[in-house]
């Protein structure tokens, strides 16, 4: 179900929007404003669907009084929903207070705007300027986004390298269509295996391409994407380096919070694992801190701080596997993360909400 917007009858009938979190997806292109309902219809309808909804949402009328009798999931020939533009579908009664339209598949577009019109006056006794509840939603868009891992590059196959990263859709998307969405080329080689995994969530995807040959330089590894397959009109590139075999160097530095807190360091080999890092990894502003070597990766744990800025310094005496030496000092900058807002209570009592206008 899309966005639910829900009337309180208390307080002069205010509207409460309870908003559903869409993976960071929405689209207000259309100049059509929404409809806002009149307080007038607060004694009456308590929720309706509205805002930005999923193209395989339902759209909802929550009555405040329960009807005296329903037939649960059974089709209403009469359809007190109409639309504009038209949609075609169904109309059930999922509970004694609540009614649902059920669009035909694919019968809702991308980021279409939606006149809906629930003739109140058919379930409840209101004065005839408010038989007709009209109000709005709008279909989001369908879109995607990438969110990338560094490279991983293991002590048993140190001359490869693999990647792996995250595809998230703003609607849920079929393993079929990921598959011809993504792809992977790079240093003359036009096509890499990759691996599609599901995560639970259908609008989300993870990746991996593994056994990506380390060469005598480095080369870039270009990561297309282009939504044409799944009917989503955008194309991006994520160019990833792939470092030279047999060089020895810092590749980046990124804030982690998982599994603990703290900086991850990534290198273009497997570090040691044997040497003592104190004294060649430091962060000057923080009293204590641990190492922990993965491979290619140095995961410095830390407890948060409330320090402006953290200082993260890489010492050439830093080590591979191999026993080669970084060879050059780097001293990265990180400003401290905006911390959540806190709220703090001067008293015992406590909040409540009204429980007649729980949803």
């Amino acid at each position: 179900m899309g966005q639910i917007k829900t009337r309180c009858s208390a307080a002069a009938g205010l509207f409460l929007i309870l908003l559903t979190v869409i993976a960071g997806f929405s689209s207000c292109k259309s100049n059509q404003k929404d409809i806002i309902p009149s307080a007038e219809y607060a004694p009456y309808v308590n929720a309706y669907t509205g805002g930005v909804i999923s193209q395989n949402s339902t759209i909802r009328i929550e009555l405040t009084q329960d009807q005296p009798m329903v037939d649960l999931n059974q089709e209403l020939k009469d359809n007190p929903f109409s639309f504009s533009p038209s949609l075609k579908g169904k109309t059930y009664w999922v509970s004694n207070n609540t009614i649902e339209f059920v669009p035909e598949e694919g019968a809702l577009k991308p980021g279409a705007f939606y006149e809906g019109t629930f003739h109140l006056g058919d379930f409840v006794d209101v004065d005839k300027k408010l038989e007709e509840f009209n109000f709005s939603f709008r279909v989001q868009e369908k879109n995607f986004s990438l969110a990338m891992e560094p490279l991983d590059i293991t002590a048993t196959a140190p001359d490869y390298a693999s990647v792996k990263g995250e595809i998230r859709f703003s609607d849920k998307i079929d393993n079929a269509q990921v598959e011809k969405i993504l792809s992977a080329s790079g240093n003359g080689t036009s096509s890499y295996n990759i691996s599609i995994e599901g995560t639970g969530n259908p609008t989300r995807y993870t990746f991996n391409i593994g056994r990506i040959p380390r060469a005598e330089k480095d080369y870039e590894l270009e990561i297309k994407l282009d939504g044409k397959a799944a009917g989503i009109d955008r194309k991006m590139v994520e160019k990833i380096t792939i470092p030279a075999k047999n060089i020895f160097r810092f590749m980046s530095a990124l804030r982690i919070e998982q599994p603990e807190n703290g900086i991850q360091i990534s290198f273009s080999d497997p570090v040691s694992d044997t040497q003592d890092l104190k004294g060649l990894i430091e962060i000057p502003e923080l009293s204590s801190y641990t190492f922990q070597v993965i491979n290619d990766k140095v995961n410095v744990y830390f407890e948060p701080n409330r320090a402006n800025k953290l200082t993260l310094r890489i010492y050439e005496g830093v080590k591979n596997m191999e026993g080669k030496r970084l060879g050059t000092s780097h001293s990265i900058s990180f400003s401290q993360p905006s911390l959540k807002p806190q709220v703090e209570l001067r008293t015992e009592a406590a909040i409540l909400p009204d429980s007649k206008n729980l949803i």
